[in-house]
This record gives C-alpha cells, sequence and structure tokens, in this order.
C-alpha cells in the first residue's frame, strides 16, 4: 500500500502562470523579425522532456521536480514553457505540472533534411526553436536555480552561454542558454544546423558554439567555467 502524501505541503507558494499556451513548434520555425535592440532577455523559461515514450530511460525524478520548483520559486519567470513528446507520469510530474504551460511537440526526426534519431539531438534542436520563438531562458532538467537571473537578462547583451570546462576547452555548455529572440548568434547557430551530423555527438551542440563565440565574441556574453 503507497503512503499517503499531502501535495498541498510540495506546491506551496506555486501557482499556475496566467499565460495562453504557445502555439506547438512548427518543423520548420520561420525565423522572427529583429525585436527593439533595448528590449532586455524576457524572464520565461523553456524545458524539454519526453522525446522517447521511455524518457530515455530517465522518467521525470524528483531531481527534475526540484528543478522546476526552484525555478518557479527562485526566478519568477513570467512563465514556465514545457516541451514533450510524450507527457511524464508520476508522483513527482503530479506535484509540479501545475506550474507549466505544456507544448506538446512531435519528435524532431530531420533538421534542414538532416537526419535526427537520438532523442537528445531532439532536445538540442527543439530547445533552440524554442528560444527562436519566444526568447527567454533554456534550462536542462537537471539545472537548480539558486536566485533570479535578472541581471543576466537586464545586461543588455542580446545571448548569454557559459563555459565547459575550464576556460571553455571543451566549447559552450547547452544547459543553460540565454537569448533574446532576435539574438543574431542564435539564428546563426540554428542555421549551422543544415550540417548536422548525428554520429558527431556533441559537435553542434557545445563544440560549435564554442567556435562560433571565438569567431564572433561581439555576438554574445560568455560566463566563466566557475
Amino acid at each position: 500500500m503507497s503512503p499517503s502524501i499531502d501535495i498541498a505541503k510540495y506546491v506551496e507558494g506555486l501557482s499556475p502562470v496566467d499565460l495562453k499556451s504557445p502555439v506547438p513548434l512548427a518543423a520548420n520555425v520561420s525565423l522572427p523579425e529583429e525585436s527593439d535592440s533595448a528590449e532586455g532577455i524576457p524572464n520565461v523559461v523553456h524545458f524539454v522532456f519526453g522525446m522517447k515514450k521511455d524518457m530515455g530511460g530517465h522518467p521525470f525524478s524528483l531531481v527534475h521536480y526540484l528543478s522546476v520548483r526552484s525555478a518557479a520559486i527562485n526566478m519568477k519567470p513570467k512563465a514556465i514553457y514545457f516541451y514533450y513528446a510524450y507527457e511524464p507520469t508520476g508522483l513527482y510530474w503530479d506535484l509540479i505540472k501545475h506550474v507549466l504551460t505544456l507544448v506538446h511537440v512531435k519528435p524532431v526526426h530531420t533538421v534542414f533534411g538532416r537526419e535526427v534519431k537520438h532523442y537528445a539531438h531532439m532536445a538540442d534542436v527543439i530547445r533552440l526553436r524554442a528560444l527562436l520563438k519566444h526568447g527567454g531562458i533554456y534550462l536542462d532538467l537537471d539545472v537548480i536555480a539558486l536566485k533570479p537571473f535578472d541581471s543576466v537578462l537586464n545586461s543588455g547583451a542580446d545571448f548569454v552561454m557559459g563555459q565547459e570546462g575550464e576556460n571553455g576547452r571543451i566549447g559552450l555548455c547547452n544547459a543553460v542558454i540565454i537569448a533574446k529572440k532576435s539574438s543574431k548568434f542564435l539564428k546563426q547557430w540554428y542555421q549551422a544546423y543544415k550540417t548536422f551530423d548525428e554520429s558527431a555527438w556533441n559537435y553542434h551542440s557545445v563544440l560549435l558554439p564554442g567556435k562560433m563565440a571565438k569567431a564572433n565574441p561581439d555576438l554574445i556574453k560568455i560566463v566563466g567555467y566557475k
């Protein structure tokens, strides 16, 4: 027999975001028009999950719950979009889904005519499309937000990522991506998927943005590894 759980104490202080559900992302998202350069990055959070029926062997867990909860409480976003092909189930999902704006998407099988097979690569594409459509903050579901991102959102930067590895020796970490939807770096990164290679595990997601940043340092703000 399962123990009874007082759900109220787990969701205290959390409320649904009052925002119309966004239109699901099309397979070939149209790039948005340039926005006012004085406009800050919107305080909107994006999560991507459930690109496979079995959740890639990682069902919605306590870590995922804490990631969403910390974003909701500590970042106080205007909306939290949760993109999924297969909706999660279970206790932790039931405890947190009411704060999310759910966006059902189809698994990404091609990008610019290039085949996409692995669920992680599907998520890589969807996160860029989400930012191109709305702007805001993409977070992996193992990221715990400890405080608001206001200083970064209002820094004047159009695009922000952190280093992966000491001094960015690996590239840029796509677990956290902060961008205006009009960001030139974001547009160029997505367009670079025209050369996507499924066999190159983290080339387009981590290595390539690192190389792009070195070639276009004025288009991106890079946060240090530590």
